[in-house]
């Protein structure tokens, strides 16, 4: 494990499909991830671990010291407000933009009220007056929906912005 190159979460998430996708019994589980989890970090876990050894404890127990000490707490209310605050960028796209919202949405615990978060966000956040104005005009609009309405708009106003510009070409060249 690297903690430069990717936060601890994605480790253990990257770890268990290994296992799965090797078929690790869980009796091997632990000595595998002491195998492959880098010498930095053993070290770190045998400081954490300090009344035995690393090996002589369970998965389990060293997934939690790890996650104590890779991971810091981060307050709901700080990550929704975090969440709230963001706005489309002036050069993003509607792609990007959705994507941002779902990553900063991550660390929110927003529970069964996530997909209306999002939608809400969405909505909210987008630059586009029209995009949003569609948006506010549909009926039962899930977060789904208010993704497909604001792709598909940013798709038409960029078709449409390129046509035009190949239709002044076409003009100029004419003129000629």
């Amino acid at each position: 494990y690297d903690r430069k190159a990717q936060n601890f979460d994605s480790y253990l998430e990257r770890f268990e499909h290994f296992v799965s996708a090797n078929d690790i019994t869980e009796a091997k589980k632990l000595s595998v991830f002491l195998t492959v989890l880098g010498a930095e970090a053993c070290e770190v876990l045998k400081n954490l671990v300090v009344s035995a050894l690393p090996g002589e404890t369970t998965f389990t127990e060293v997934k939690i010291l790890m996650k104590n000490q890779y991971r810091p707490q981060t307050s709901v209310i700080a990550e929704r407000c975090r969440f709230n605050r963001r706005f489309q960028l002036e050069q993003e796209s509607v792609e990007d933009f959705v994507l941002e919202l779902k990553h900063l949405s991550r660390k929110c615990d927003f529970g069964g009220f996530l997909q209306g978060a999002l939608r809400d966000r969405l909505v909210a956040g987008i630059r586009n007056e029209e995009i949003q104005r569609a948006m506010f005009t549909a009926e039962g609009l899930t977060f789904q929906g208010a993704c497909k309405i604001a792709l598909d708009r940013e798709l038409a106003t960029q078709q449409a912005a390129l046509l035009q510009q190949r239709g002044r070409r076409s003009e100029a060249l004419n003129a000629v």
